[in-house]
């Protein structure tokens, strides 16, 4: 009986460490897709830009086959993919814009043979299966003067990353 239950110790001591391990594998981004305020089809239900400065136009999706555990992570990953990011999608230089970071989950899907209603679509995709479960992850808003403004789904919280390239959150 003692070989069980270290057998039970061992498995919950490893399952975290190898889960912990596998959210470090590199991040694959498999859709990207630009989005204008003018395309009635483009937006999603998403924020239509605000008075402060911050996106009224630029829309932009990108699909992630997963996104690292923490939120620090995430916004670190992005700081790091930004450059390349804003290359493929052709985002100019000083224009507000919004980024929108979602999560696969379970595949790309088609919408006819799908029974949950709630699905974000891709028109750049040309396949059946464009559409994926909407699990936002991430939203960047940039505003024309370069300040980034990280918000989570899962969270209350703001993260703003200043001139001086700290992160500082806020409610």
């Amino acid at each position: 009986m003692k070989t069980v239950y270290k057998i039970i110790a061992i498995g919950l001591f490893v399952t975290p460490f190898l889960y912990y391990l596998w959210t470090l594998r590199p991040v694959e981004i498999l859709s990207e897709e630009a989005l204008y305020n003018s395309d009635p089809q483009g937006v999603h239900g998403l924020f239509i830009g605000n008075e402060s400065g911050f996106p009224g136009g630029y829309y932009y999706n990108v699909v992630v086959d997963h996104l690292p555990l923490t939120k620090w992570d995430q916004v670190h990953w992005y700081i790091v993919m930004e450059s390349e990011i804003k290359v493929s999608l052709h985002i100019p230089d000083k224009i507000a814009h919004h980024i929108s970071i979602w999560d696969v989950g379970g595949g790309f899907i088609n919408p006819h043979r799908s029974g949950d209603g709630d699905l974000v679509c891709f028109r750049n995709i040309k396949s059946e299966n464009n559409c994926i479960e909407k699990n936002h992850r991430l939203s960047i808003d940039v505003s024309e003067y370069g300040q980034e403004k990280f918000d989570f789904s899962s969270d209350d919280r703001t993260w703003i990353l200043t001139k001086q390239g700290e992160l500082v959150t806020y409610e």
